[in-house]
């Protein structure tokens, strides 16, 4: 996957079938947009999100307060997203508001995050 962009192949829709505990589904697209997010951020900008993990592990078991913000926010559009949809926006949190915001060129200006298609 390109770092350049979140790309999503699923035409995402309420989950009409029981879980089977396979890689698929909800659950799985936050695990891999947590993992996305950190690639784009880096690992010190993501550790100001989500100060629990340990070493590379991305799991929602122990995830903080920040990042589960961030999977709730996403979350919301994921369910709305279409393959019309040109891009989503929506800000990072930060627990210190007087904090310089978030900045990474082409992906988070200002705290924004700009996920493209």
């Amino acid at each position: 996957m390109p770092t350049s962009n979140f790309h999503c192949t699923y035409n995402i829709e309420p989950e009409l079938i029981r879980c089977i505990g396979a890689k698929c589904g909800s659950s799985y697209i936050d695990l891999n947009f947590k993992r996305w997010l950190r690639k784009i951020l880096g690992d010190k900008l993501y550790r100001t999100l989500d100060p629990n993990i340990v070493g590379r592990q991305i799991t929602s078991t122990m995830e903080g307060k920040l990042v589960r913000q961030v999977v709730q926010t996403f979350d919301v559009h994921k369910r709305t997203f279409k393959n019309a949809t040109p891009e989503v926006k929506f800000n990072l949190p930060q627990e210190d508001r007087n904090a310089k915001a978030i900045n990474v060129p082409g992906k988070v200006k200002e705290g924004e995050l700009v996920i493209t298609k």
